[in-house]
C-alpha cells in the first residue's frame, strides 16, 4: 500500500461515489497511479474485478446509536483479502469510544489486517453541528490516540500549513496522511496542501472528491502521486494537468 519514499495515496471511493461512476473512476486513478482504493465491502464485492490489480481499504461504518463498530466486518475484509481495515471517528477526542477501537484493533490483530483509524477533532459532534479542529495540538492529541489505542496508520486533518503539521507527525511512531477534505476551489490549492503535508511529515494521503470529482482524475492523481512519490513542487506538479 506504500509505494516509493514509504508514501501512500489512498483515494476514498465510499458512500459520496455514484455506483454508476464506480467502475470508471477506480479504472482512472488506478491508472493514475494510486497505492490503494478505500471503499466498502459492499461495493468491493460488487466491483471486485475493477479492484482486483489495487490494494483495498474496507470501511467500517460506526453505529452512532450504541457508540460501537461492526467486528464481524473485520472477518470480512480478511476474507475480501484487504490490506487494512478503516474505522473513523468524528467529534470531541474525550467522546470517542476507546474501549469499542480497542475490540476492533484486537480483531484486526486476529486477522491479521492492519487498522487505519481516521480520528478527526472537532468541537462537537457532525449531530451537533461540530466544526473540524486544525489546531495542531488538538489534531496531535488524536494521532496519539490512535497510536495508543494500537492504530497502524492514523488518517487526521491538515492543520493548514507544513511547520504546524510537523507538530502533528514528528513523534509519531505510525504512518500519519492526511484526509482531503473537502472540494477545493483549485487544483493549485490542492496540491499546495499535499506539498505542505509532505513537508511537514505526512506519509501520504487518503484524498477523495479532489481527485474522484475532478474534470481529469487520471491527471489529477498523476499530479497528486508525484509530490507524495517524487517530492515535486507544486509547479511541477501542476504539468501533469497540462
Amino acid at each position: 500500500m506504500f509505494g516509493k519514499k514509504e508514501r501512500t495515496l489512498i483515494i476514498p471511493m465510499e458512500m459520496d461515489c455514484p455506483l454508476e461512476d464506480f467502475s470508471k473512476v477506480a479504472r482512472t486513478v488506478i491508472d493514475g497511479g494510486a497505492n490503494a482504493i478505500m471503499t466498502t465491502l459492499g461495493q468491493a464485492k460488487r466491483f471486485s474485478k475493477e479492484l482486483a490489480d489495487i490494494p483495498i481499504v474496507l470501511t467500517i461504518n460506526y453505529k452512532m446509536s450504541d457508540q460501537s463498530y461492526a467486528l464481524e466486518s473485520v472477518r470480512e475484509a480478511a476474507c475480501a483479502d484487504a490490506s487494512a481495515v478503516k474505522i473513523q471517528f468524528f467529534g470531541p477526542l474525550n467522546l470517542m469510544p476507546l474501549l469499542e477501537i480497542q475490540k476492533v484493533e484486537l480483531q484486526c490483530e486476529d486477522y491479521g489486517v492492519p487498522l487505519l483509524l481516521e480520528p478527526i477533532p472537532m468541537t462537537a459532534t457532525l449531530d451537533d453541528k461540530g466544526e473540524k479542529l486544525t489546531d495542531p495540538e488538538a489534531v496531535r492529541d488524536a494521532v496519539n490516540k490512535a497510536v495508543f489505542l494500537g492504530a497502524d496508520i492514523v488518517k487526521t486533518t491538515y492543520t493548514g500549513n507544513a511547520k504546524s503539521f510537523t507538530i502533528v507527525t514528528k513523534e509519531s511512531p505510525i504512518p500519519v496522511i492526511i484526509a482531503g477534505g473537502p472540494r477545493r476551489d483549485s487544483d493549485r490549492e490542492t496540491l499546495q496542501m499535499i506539498k505542505g503535508a509532505v513537508d511537514g511529515g505526512a506519509s501520504g494521503g487518503a484524498i477523495g472528491r479532489n481527485i474522484t470529482t475532478h474534470k481529469n482524475p487520471m491527471k489529477m492523481t498523476k499530479a497528486v502521486a508525484k509530490i507524495f512519490h517524487d517530492g515535486a513542487s507544486v509547479e511541477d506538479a501542476l504539468k501533469e494537468l497540462e
